[in-house]
């Protein structure tokens, strides 16, 4: 058994209007030690659920919620030393309508912590629907040696160099599995100038120059009626230069390297949803 702090104070009115209303403003809840603060307004009416607002974590140490909490179900935590602090900003707009038809819009959502940045906007329409579809824009940056500090210290880790990702479209929960992916209208890119990894303790080393991974949707026409189009969803990735050793066990080294791989389908004259294959591709 485990106890957690929950600690709550702030305002909360009731504003005089002809629906029910709740209004939040500075509400503070010291959860596990970890800072949220919240302003809201919720709004229940005949026509459904209304809310919005905003929700913020002020920076919070990683390193004692591992010492706190962590370490009591995954003792081996304790190895990790890390200074590693988080926070999080999130604007927020929730509704629903009859029929339970809830939709859930994250104006902007931003997080951070040492080395690592995460920015995105999205929104999911029917969340409580057999097939929620999701819009969604998001960057991130992750910067390799702040973040090396998460790794045990006993691994000696050095590590350098930015990644940085793009993600952008929509698909529904359904389009997010193997044989379906192909459906989804999504494009995003993850990229990096260099990364150099070294990890003498299990001797790994990965030297890499200007790689690139890109994802984007390509349109194909039918045989026998080229006006109906067959959307596939294609992969491209590519390195300048590539040293990448695993002991005595591997060596890899390589120059203008580049994969591609996308959906397969069948070469019939007429081609429906289920002659879409998971990627293949080639070197």
């Amino acid at each position: 058994r485990m106890m957690v702090p929950i600690n709550m104070n702030g305002n909360i009115s009731f504003p005089e209007d002809e629906d029910s209303e709740i209004s939040t403003r500075d509400f503070k809840i010291d959860f596990a030690n970890v800072p949220i603060l919240t302003d809201a307004d919720i709004k229940f009416s005949d026509e459904g659920l209304r809310a919005n607002g905003n929700i913020s974590i002020t920076k919070c140490n990683l390193k004692d919620l591992i010492d706190r909490y962590g370490t009591r179900f995954i003792p081996e935590l304790e190895k990790y030393s890390t200074d590693i602090f988080f926070g999080m900003d999130m604007d927020f707009d929730l509704s629903s309508q009859e029929r339970m038809l809830l939709n859930c819009t994250l104006k902007k959502l931003h997080a951070d912590a040492s080395g690592l940045e995460l920015n995105v906007a999205a929104s999911i329409d029917d969340l409580l629907g057999a097939d929620p579809e999701i819009y969604m824009d998001g960057k991130m940056s992750a910067d390799m040696e702040p973040l090396s500090s998460f790794l045990p210290d006993s691994l000696e880790a050095d590590a350098h160099g930015v990644i940085k990702g793009h993600v952008q479209g929509k698909t529904r929960l359904s389009q997010l599995s193997l044989y379906n992916f192909s459906k989804a209208s999504l494009s995003g890119s993850l990229s990096a100038d260099s990364i150099d990894v070294h990890l003498p303790k299990d001797s790994i080393k990965a030297v890499i120059d200007s790689f690139s991974i890109v994802l984007g949707p390509e349109e194909i026409a039918m045989r026998g009626d080229s006006k109906k189009k067959i959307h596939l969803l294609g992969v491209t990735g590519t390195m300048a230069k590539a040293d990448i050793a695993f002991k005595d066990m591997l060596h890899f080294k390589t120059e203008d390297f580049m994969i591609s791989a996308k959906n397969s389908m069948d070469t019939d004259i007429v081609v429906d949803s289920l002659s879409i294959h998971p990627f293949s591709g080639r070197i």
